[in-house]
C-alpha cells in the first residue's frame, strides 16, 4: 500500500511541476513579443533583467543538482526569454520609427 502512495504522489508531484512550469513560461512571453513588435525597450529594467537572468542561471543548476526536471525546463525558457529580452535592450536602444521622435 506505501508502494502506492508513493506512485501516486510522484505524479501528482510531476503534473503541479509541469503545470508551473508551462505558467512560468508563458508568463514572460506577453513582453517578449510586445518588444520586438514594437521595437520598444526602453522601459525595461536592465537591474531587473540582470537579476532574472541570474536567477535562472542558478535555478538551472539548482534543478540539474535536485535532478528537477520541471525546475530546468522552466528556467531555460525564461532564460531564453530574459536572454531575448536583454537582446532588445542593446538592440532597440536609439530606435526611433520613422517620423516619430520618442
Amino acid at each position: 500500500m506505501e508502494i502506492k502512495k508513493r506512485i501516486v504522489f510522484k505524479k501528482m508531484e510531476n503534473i503541479i511541476g509541469f503545470t508551473g512550469t508551462a505558467l512560468l513560461g508563458v508568463t514572460i512571453l506577453p513582453q517578449v513579443y510586445k518588444t520586438f513588435s514594437e521595437k520598444k525597450a526602453n522601459d525595461l529594467s536592465l537591474c531587473y533583467l540582470l537579476l532574472q537572468f541570474s536567477a535562472n542561471v542558478l535555478f538551472i543548476i539548482y534543478g540539474y543538482l535536485i535532478q528537477s526536471l520541471p525546475v530546468i525546463i522552466s528556467n531555460c525558457i525564461v532564460f531564453l526569454c530574459s536572454s531575448s529580452l536583454m537582446y532588445a535592450k542593446y538592440r532597440y536602444k536609439d530606435y526611433s520609427p520613422i517620423g516619430l521622435d520618442v
